[in-house]
């Protein structure tokens, strides 16, 4: 998306408050892109999970995060159409590692339930098949790796920090 062009030079730097909020100030100029909806929640989540657990973050704010992740987690829901791609990949972030709130299980449930819905609307994704062989520990669901891959370059063009992340952990 090319209004977020320098995302990826705020993340380098570790400016993940200023990364979280150019999203944000954009998708407030668009605010029925559910892309860029979904990007805060993505970008909250990394942040707590990834970035804070590891020492690269210095310029963050747990409390912060959450409360940015709560508030949009609520404007999502509120979405009179969501898009199961939008769906498979919120749930798969709660499913991995919900955010840290509680009730975690919750959080967690909820991620699963998400996964199912999507994969119901999309069965033959091949991320939402990988994401479902993942959740069940199994490999009932084939796809092809190039089909996955194309997908993946297509949802996860690893511009960005949080995109490359995503790329490794769905091509493990």
């Amino acid at each position: 998306m090319n209004v977020l062009s320098n995302l990826h030079e705020l993340e380098i730097s570790n400016q993940w408050k200023a990364s979280v909020l150019l999203i944000e100030q954009t998708y407030l100029k668009d605010e029925k892109n559910e892309y860029l909806l979904i990007r805060i929640l993505f970008q909250c989540w990394f942040v707590i999970n990834v970035i804070s657990v590891s020492d690269k973050g210095k310029e963050f704010d747990d409390v912060f995060f959450e409360q940015l992740f709560k508030y949009y987690f609520h404007i999502y829901f509120t979405l009179e159409h969501r898009d199961c791609y939008s769906e498979l990949f919120l749930g798969f972030i709660l499913s991995i590692v919900p955010i840290p709130l509680e009730p975690y299980e919750k959080w967690e449930k909820y991620g699963n339930e998400l996964i199912e819905r999507s994969f119901s609307q999309n069965p033959t994704s091949p991320i939402a098949r990988k994401i479902m062989n993942g959740k069940n520990n199994s490999t009932m669901y084939s796809y092809s790796e190039e089909d996955l891959l194309d997908e993946i370059n297509y949802y996860f063009p690893g511009k960005t920090v949080m995109e490359q992340y995503f790329r490794e952990v769905l091509l493990q």
